[in-house]
Order: C-alpha cells, then structure tokens, then sequence
C-alpha cells in the first residue's frame, strides 16, 4: 500500500490538530525510529528465513531434479517418437514420402554418393 503526497497532507493536518504543533517534532521523530527499527528487524528475519529454510530445502531438492531430468528427456523423445507414429498412422503416404526424402537427403559424404542414392530411389529401391 502506497500513501500519496494528498494522504500524508491530510495525516500531517489531523496529526496537528490532535497531537499539537510543539509536540508533533518528537511524535514523528519516535515514529521513524520506531519504523526504522521495523525495517531491521524483518530485513533480518527474512535473511534468516532464506538461510535457514529456503536455502537447505533448494540443496535438498537439487538431488531429486537431477534424478528426474534424465526421466524428463525420455518422456519428450517418447512424445516426439509418438507424434512421428501418429502422423504415420493418419497419413501413410505422406510417412512414406517423408521417409524416402529423409534418406535421400545429400549427407556429409561426396556427390558419388549422392549420386548413387538418387539412383536407388529412381528405380524404386529402398532400404
């Protein structure tokens, strides 16, 4: 919550009126050691919650995400194998097109190669 310039006039008036102009300089003096106190103390015990709770439970955790990450990499090779069947099963033409432009795509070998790949598939032979 945020006190704007026109609330802190208005608290400044009542404060005034109730408090009086010769008592008011110490009230606001009491009241921003007392909130200068509040700022510590909760700065310290949030250092002390981050290093006695947050920062054993991350080291304690650390373990588990490493055990299950490896899992993780397998369920998304398996998602990625299933997305390959799926689309194989609805559209088998296209599956078969796919793999034949996969297996004749130029590699990293020479042009004879190359060459003799296209071959294959002209002739309809396909490994």
């Amino acid at each position: 919550m945020r006190i704007g310039i026109g609330e802190l006039v208005v608290v400044f008036l009542i404060a005034l009126v109730v408090i009086g102009p010769d008592k008011l300089p110490e009230y606001a003096r009491q009241l921003g050691k007392a909130l200068s106190e509040l700022k510590k103390t909760t700065s310290g015990l949030s250092d002390e919650i981050r290093k006695d709770v947050i920062v054993p439970l991350n080291e304690a955790a650390q373990p588990l995400k490493d055990a299950v990450e490896p899992v993780n990499e397998s369920v998304s090779q398996i998602k990625s194998e299933m997305q390959k069947v799926s689309k194989t099963i609805e559209n088998p033409a296209a599956a078969l097109k796919d793999a034949v432009v996969e297996k004749t795509e130029p590699a990293e070998g020479s042009k004879d190669d190359d060459a003799v790949e296209e071959n294959s598939v002209v002739k309809g032979e396909l490994s």
